[in-house]
């Protein structure tokens, strides 16, 4: 999936998560690279009932340490699949298919946890 599609379909189904949680576990810093890893968990309400996830994000920053350049993020991606792809039956069942964004959750659950943002 790529960045477009990826922000297209989270930002579609970020409603209907409540009470969005997150919470940093570790951090491991390089500093002479210049980079920051993270683990972390979410977890939030939803019209299917309770959600988590564990995440690994990745961030590298300019030489001067600034501004952040690159993330990756990387999702549990069986859990994430299985849970979008049952709220997307969810969403066309009841006739509200999130412009588009039930769709792509569908054919691609596993591409959620394949996400990285570039050049930010």
């Amino acid at each position: 999936m790529d960045n477009a599609t990826y922000r297209a379909a989270f930002g579609a189904v970020m409603p209907l998560f409540r009470n969005f949680t997150v919470t940093v576990d570790d951090v491991f810093e390089d500093e002479a690279d210049n980079k920051v890893a993270m683990w972390v968990r979410s977890t939030a309400d939803t019209p299917l009932g309770p959600y988590q996830n564990e995440y690994v994000m990745m961030f590298n920053f300019t030489p001067d340490g600034s501004k952040i350049v690159r993330v990756r993020e990387f999702v549990d991606s069986a859990s994430s699949g299985k849970f979008f792809a049952r709220l997307a039956e969810m969403a066309e069942a009841e006739g509200n298919p999130w412009n588009g964004a039930a769709a792509v959750w569908k054919a691609s659950p596993s591409g959620i946890g394949k996400s990285s943002k570039e050049n930010l």
